[in-house]
């Protein structure tokens, strides 16, 4: 079992946030080498984005990115 919590300093961008979060949860289940997990947010517009094509003008497209590859590579469900 393992967890992990963070802090933005001077940042009040809630999107940013969510999607960091799930970015360093995905992180954090590779590095010990789970493959299989339910991933779930309580944020539907982080949801949509992940789950929606893909997306070249948006200020987070490389996080966006990182993220899509994380979920290819192990077995999301949620």
């Amino acid at each position: 079992m393992s967890d992990f919590s963070g802090y933005f300093q001077n940042s009040s961008d809630i999107l940013y946030a969510e999607l960091y979060a799930i970015y360093k949860g995905l992180l954090l289940a590779k590095k010990m080498g789970i493959t299989d997990f339910i991933c779930y947010s309580d944020s539907l517009h982080c949801i949509n984005i992940l789950n929606g094509p893909p997306m070249r003008f948006h200020a987070y497209t490389v996080l966006i990115q990182d993220l899509k590859e994380l979920l290819e590579q192990g077995k999301c469900f949620g």
